[in-house]
């Protein structure tokens, strides 16, 4: 069912995101108690957002590999994303480690721990035992999934991925005789989208609940104290930008400013939430609107 015109909003995404942001910092510094009750907004929105992830990531694998209509298409799109991802992921580990030893962001900062971030912290140091026994063969099993349901509830999304790049291969191996299966897929992929837009809706008070809370309960001073941390983030961002994207775009002749303006609702959503599943499906229904 369409929605009603006189009930469409007249702003943009966009728009009505930064109006949340804004609100949220001034109900975290004018009205701090109001400010830490809103907290739960901001984790419906991410609750909306995971639970569309695993569905929408399923239909949209299946659809655009079998829709490339050839294997060897497929082999060559994969081993070209495999070579990017790790060329820019070292050249980003590389950027990271050269302005954390030069600027030394954290340097004198003394934070005092709360319950809920030491309860990260002694998972992380239980995580980062268990790496340490990780072997490269351990890395490939946890690849595959013994079930797509477990993937899916749990979120593991390069679980998910695989089980989709397999499922989508043997479609195109079936045939005529998978057709129907195929369509079911695209029009599945085509709800999810339409999902993604009532839950994109939710947003601006998502990241509303975000802020108005981050801000209530450390307070505006806390904002001076991580500006030598975001400064040199930033920076660091700003190299790795101009390194990599600016020139990937300009090999594959990708308007750079043109895809900057397509990416503006998820970067805001993903900034304003700190998370980057948040931004995911509207990055991805960004990306196949910009080509």
């Amino acid at each position: 069912m369409a929605i009603p015109s006189f009930l469409k909003p007249k702003l943009s995404l966009t728009t009505q995101i930064m109006i949340g942001l804004g609100l949220g910092l001034v109900v975290g510094v004018a009205v701090p108690d109001l400010g830490t009750q809103v907290k739960p907004f901001s984790d419906l929105f991410l609750r909306m957002i995971k639970m569309l992830i695993a569905p929408l990531l399923l239909s949209t694998f299946v659809g655009g590999i079998t829709g490339a209509g050839d294997k060897k298409k497929v082999g060559s799109i994969g081993l070209k994303t495999i070579l990017y991802c790790g060329i820019a992921t070292t050249i980003a580990l590389v950027i990271g480690l050269f302005f954390a030893n030069w600027l030394k962001p954290g340097a004198g900062v003394n934070l005092q721990a709360s319950a809920e971030s030491m309860n990260d912290l002694n998972a992380i140091a239980g995580n980062t035992e268990m790496v340490a026994n990780h072997t490269f063969m351990d890395s490939i099993l946890h690849m595959v999934p013994t079930s797509i349901v477990e993937a899916m509830a749990t979120g593991d999304v390069l679980q998910i991925v695989v089980f989709s790049v397999f499922l989508a291969l043997a479609i195109m191996a079936a045939g005529e005789k998978a057709k129907p299966v195929l369509r079911g897929f695209e029009s599945l992929s085509e709800i999810m989208f339409k999902f993604v837009g009532y839950v994109m809706a939710f947003a601006p008070i998502g990241v509303f609940g975000a802020i108005a809370h981050a801000v209530a309960s450390n307070g505006v001073s806390i904002l001076a104290t991580y500006a030598k941390l975001a400064g040199s983030l930033y920076l660091a961002l700003a190299v790795f930008v101009a390194l990599v994207l600016v020139t990937t775009c300009a090999i594959i002749k990708v308007p750079f400013k043109k895809m900057l303006s397509a990416i503006k609702e998820p970067f805001l959503i993903a900034f304003s939430t700190a998370n980057s599943e948040s931004a995911l499906p509207k990055a991805m229904r960004s990306m196949e609107r910009f080509g």
